[in-house]
């Protein structure tokens, strides 16, 4: 019996320690945001425009790694995906005025 009290004790410290873990990064995202919102308030529009294009130069530079080229058996899901989308493309037409010219 001491153990299944002991076991819920420690389950209550540990739902107790977690809800207020919760509120305190509720808290610290509410705060994270007025900061940003504070910040980017406070900028030109020229720097608003700079702090754009840095951020999608960022976004490209960490998505690029996770790009990778392979040669798939033509069977697999993915390569039906791709043939999928393709002949989907060629008859949608507007492939047409490219072949054509």
């Amino acid at each position: 019996m001491e153990d299944i009290i002991g076991y819920l004790d420690e389950t209550q410290s540990q739902l107790t320690f977690a809800a207020e873990n919760g509120q305190h990064a509720r808290r610290l995202e509410r705060r994270s945001d007025e900061l940003a919102t504070n910040i980017l308030e406070s900028l030109s529009d020229q720097q608003h425009s700079v702090l754009t294009a840095a951020m999608s130069q960022v976004e490209q530079l960490l998505r690029a790694p996770m790009i990778t080229f392979g040669i798939d058996p033509p069977s697999t899901p993915d390569a039906r995906w791709c043939f999928d989308q393709y002949f989907a493309e060629l008859n949608s037409g507007s492939m047409g005025a490219l072949i054509r010219s």
